[in-house]
């Protein structure tokens, strides 16, 4: 049986998807960003995230905002993989840099990514994050 808040997060995904995330209320875009980017992370590693034009400054906020540090800290040693620990802007620049050192990455990401990777084994850990998180009544 469902808990009452995977049938919140599925509302808010559904809304997301069909009127996109920048539509919802503040708490809301966070419970969509939340779960769109452990999902990618959890089914493609950083490579996937940053390949897909994802913000990691916004997800390492959403994460410390959820009380998920260990994700948070991923995050940010993963932009170590970038000259200057900055990815460029949009995912193409990221593509350029990312592609030539693709096998090199992927075991530097796999390492960095495995507090999130066992978020997304189960989703239970961010459905508990983000239960308190909805239950405060807060905005990140």
């Amino acid at each position: 049986m469902k808990r009452q808040i995977e049938k919140t997060v599925d509302d808010i995904l559904d809304r997301a998807k069909r009127d996109g995330a920048a539509s919802l209320p503040q708490h809301e875009r966070l419970v969509a960003l939340a779960w769109e980017g452990t999902a990618r992370i959890g089914n493609g590693g950083f490579y996937k995230f940053y390949a897909e034009g994802s913000d990691i400054d916004e997800l390492e906020r959403i994460y410390r905002a959820l009380g998920l540090s260990d994700c948070a800290e991923a995050c940010l040693r993963s932009k170590d993989q970038f000259p200057g620990s900055r990815p460029p802007s949009t995912a193409e620049e990221r593509d350029r840099l990312l592609r030539p050192r693709y096998e090199e990455l992927e075991a530097a990401f796999w390492d960095i990514a495995q507090p999130i990777y066992a978020v997304a084994e189960t989703f239970d850990p961010l459905l508990d994050a983000l239960e308190r998180y909805l239950s405060r009544g807060r905005d990140a």
